[in-house]
């Protein structure tokens, strides 16, 4: 539910093939949902349940990514069917964004959304030291 606390747990298997610059993936889990509230819900409000997914990718550069996504979940009978697009774009010294766009396939009205945008910043990584070195 959007208005009590709740804590997720998702656990994926994930199987990635590679050649050259392209790549593919498979995706199967099991998602469970916590209530971290002392709400009087329904079970229904914090479902359980299974998951599965495919990606297709080019990636010519660590940091740069295309991708193609299909995610399907099916939890405690409410069915999710999205597929999406993502692009990774590079922003200098190991800083990327992620813009996303997914869009709901099963058309269900107990969905918040059909469509949604996203953005996300991948901070890069602290650099190595040599030997004998400290911070």
């Amino acid at each position: 539910p959007f208005s009590s606390p709740s804590i997720p747990l998702r656990l994926d298997l994930r199987s990635v093939w590679r050649r050259d610059v392209w790549s593919a993936a498979v995706v199967f889990g099991a998602e469970t949902t916590f209530d971290s509230s002392r709400d009087r819900l329904v079970d229904d409000a914090f479902p359980d349940g299974w998951r599965c997914g495919a990606e297709a990718a080019w990636a010519p550069e660590i940091w740069r990514k295309a991708a193609v996504t299909y995610d399907e979940r099916h939890l405690q009978g409410h069915v999710s069917r999205r597929a999406g697009v993502a692009c990774w774009i590079p922003l200098g010294g190991g800083n990327a964004l992620r813009l996303g766009y997914e869009r709901e396939l099963a058309h269900r009205i107990d969905r918040p959304a059909t469509h949604e945008l996203s953005l996300a910043w991948r901070f890069a990584g602290l650099k190595r030291l040599e030997p004998r070195k400290t911070r």
